[in-house]
C-alpha cells in the first residue's frame, strides 16, 4: 500500500490560459480519478492537457 501520492501539474502551456485553468486542471483530475476507480490502483503515469501536451505526473511512493 502507498503511504503518499505526488501529483504535479505545470499551468504554464496554452491549456491552462484565458481563465481556464481551474477548468482544465478540474478535467485532468476528473480523468485521473476515472481511471483510478476503474483500475482500482493508483497509477505511476505522465498526465496531459486537452491539446495532449505532458504538463505532469502523478507518483504515488
Amino acid at each position: 500500500m502507498h503511504k503518499s501520492l505526488k501529483i504535479k501539474i505545470n499551468l504554464e502551456n496554452d491549456a491552462f490560459q484565458g481563465g481556464r485553468a481551474s477548468h482544465e486542471v478540474a478535467r485532468i483530475l476528473h480523468e485521473l480519478a476515472l481511471e483510478i476507480l476503474d483500475n482500482e490502483h493508483i497509477p505511476e503515469k505522465n498526465l496531459h492537457d486537452i491539446n495532449g501536451n505532458s504538463v505532469g505526473c502523478i507518483k504515488p511512493k
